[in-house]
């Protein structure tokens, strides 16, 4: 499985793609929202992993509303220590809150875990 992290926290980001990486994925990352729609446009994602909480004012609900016009094919999953996402389980998004661990990425992302 592709997929796609925009995490703008370097630490996290690293932890989340280790963690992809020991499940199987081809894990790439992507620190800002410039950077995650290029990866897009340029290469095929099965899922995207979108932090929307991210630094210098910018929002992962702006490449959630990009994804939806320009990538609607892309399954969409939305993390964020707020629960401001938590309703937004319509069309291709899922929601994880933050703090999660291993067992919820991969039921997410797989089904039930192994």
């Amino acid at each position: 499985m592709d997929v796609l992290l925009l995490e703008d926290d370097r630490h996290v980001a690293t932890g989340l793609a280790r963690v992809g990486k020991l499940m199987g994925c081809r894990m790439t990352v992507t620190h800002a929202l410039g950077p995650a729609r290029e990866a897009l446009l340029a290469g095929h994602f099965d899922a995207v992993i979108i932090d929307l909480g991210l630094a210098g004012g910018e929002s992962g609900f702006e490449l959630v509303r990009w994804m939806r016009a320009h990538r609607p094919d892309v399954r969409r999953i939305l993390i964020s220590g707020a629960v401001e996402g938590s309703n937004l389980l319509i069309d291709r998004e899922q929601f994880i809150p933050k703090p999660f661990g291993r067992v919820e990425l991969q039921t997410v992302l797989f089904g039930a875990p192994a």
